[in-house]
């Protein structure tokens, strides 16, 4: 996982399509803003579907499995 330190205002693009922003950052409260293409869905980890998260982190997981061993 990329970690990555953003203040207040600044974004991180991801490919040529996803832009997040840090909207405000209150106490311990961070409002994050996404733009993205209606085909791309985006769940809070609270209400994703079922099994959803499991699949996304198996998949990283040998994707950096795989790509340590070359």
């Amino acid at each position: 996982m990329l970690t990555l330190t953003r203040k207040a205002g600044q974004k991180l693009v991801i490919g040529e399509d996803i832009c997040i922003e840090i909207v405000s950052i209150s106490g311990r409260q961070v409002a994050v803003g996404v733009s993205a293409p209606d085909s791309i869905r985006i769940y809070r980890e609270e209400i994703a579907p079922p099994g959803l998260l499991e699949r996304i982190l198996g998949r990283l997981t040998k994707d950096r499995s795989i790509g340590s061993k070359a």
